[in-house]
């Protein structure tokens, strides 16, 4: 056989093997979107950066199958599920830690609030307030304490509709900000704890009336 003939024969054959690996190809980068789908949303939330170099591997892929090189095609989609799989583990641990965060934050933000707001509540009551707080700084911690109050709301309802990372970085935020405010009414974390913890007074209550004596 002439050399010139091998070698069509050759790319025959190649030719051949390619063309065969257009279904595989095709199913493959079917498989991928699908993954791809199914991962986006956590990736999206706990772990972003990882999305764009996986859909420029696919996309990658997709160039190579509408090109017509099909074995390229191919070995590219058959890369993307173990890197998909993988960096969805890193989102998952992510989430879990940043769940595990959350925990504490919430068991502890709204009860030093709680015990800050009370104490500052009957320091504006009182006469004579302590030393180095006066009616205009306590009336700025009054004001923090409200405005924190409101962005723990917030931060709440971030983690029950799902965005946990925001949740967690603006409870982080909040329990510093409302820690601070009950530094300056002389409260620890521990003590407004406490504070929020002991029964609210009972009002006070009118004295019975004296009858009147007869005449």
């Amino acid at each position: 056989m002439r050399p010139r003939t091998r070698h069509a024969l050759a790319s025959l054959l190649l030719a051949a093997i390619a063309a065969c690996n257009k279904g595989p190809a095709r199913d493959a980068l079917a498989e991928v979107d699908q993954q791809l789908a199914a991962a986006r949303p956590l990736l999206e939330t706990y772990a972003p950066e990882r999305l764009p170099p996986l859909r420029a591997l696919r996309n990658d892929a997709a160039a190579c199958l509408a090109a017509g090189e099909y074995t390229q095609a191919l070995k590219l989609a058959q890369r993307l599920p173990l890197q998909i799989e993988g960096a969805s583990a890193v989102a998952k641990a992510r989430r879990d830690a940043l769940g595990a965060e959350w925990a504490p934050l919430s068991g502890r933000v709204p009860l030093v609030l709680e015990g800050a707001l009370r104490r500052a509540a009957e320091l504006a009551d009182t006469a004579t307030l302590p030393r180095g707080l006066d009616a205009a700084s306590l009336a700025e911690v009054q004001a923090e304490l409200r405005a924190a109050r409101a962005a723990w709301a917030e931060a709440s309802a971030q983690f029950e509709s799902g965005q946990v990372p925001k949740a967690v970085a603006a409870g982080r935020l909040v329990q510093t900000r409302v820690e601070v405010a009950a530094a300056r009414l002389g409260l620890s974390p521990a003590a407004a704890m406490a504070a929020a913890a002991a029964p609210s007074p009972a009002p006070p209550t009118a004295s019975p009336a004296v009858p009147a004596a007869p005449r």
